[in-house]
């Protein structure tokens, strides 16, 4: 219960994910983002939406950096991308390399578009444009 700053002397409960706000003191999750009060804690959120608080876009900076996070609508929270070989879903936001192909993050050798599949655990090439290039130490190269 806290201080009601519209009505001296009154006292009312936290507000709950999704609601209003012009301060975090006033939301239960004690995060208020862009004046609604976010289901989540998470100082990487930069926008939250109602009626569920459920944050929306999160802080961003250039690819390969740490400050650089991406929205992962399966846990609702702002989160550093993978490593190359990581799993990923379809999303090349999720990838620190900025390309995810077959639900992997790829490395430097699998981002080229000649490149069609990347290997787990490592993220290099794994299969190339059947017409165009082949597999050779995991990039493709032209035939």
């Amino acid at each position: 219960v806290l201080p009601n700053p519209q009505s001296a002397g009154r006292c009312r409960l936290d507000d709950e994910p999704g609601s209003t706000c012009l301060g975090s003191v006033q939301c239960s999750s004690k995060q208020c983002v862009g004046g609604v009060c976010c289901k989540n804690t998470d100082p990487a959120c930069t926008s939250c939406d109602g009626p569920f608080g459920t944050c929306t876009d999160c802080v961003s900076g250039q690819q390969g950096s740490s400050s650089v996070y991406f929205y992962d609508s399966d846990t609702n929270l702002c989160t550093v991308p993978r490593a190359d070989g990581s799993p990923c879903a379809a999303d090349n936001a999720q990838c620190d390399s900025g390309s995810c192909k077959s639900n992997v993050c790829c490395n430097p050798n699998g981002e080229a578009s000649a490149c069609r599949a990347c290997e787990p655990g490592t993220g290099a090439c794994a299969q190339c444009a059947a017409a165009t290039h082949v597999l050779h130490q995991g990039a493709c190269v032209p035939v």
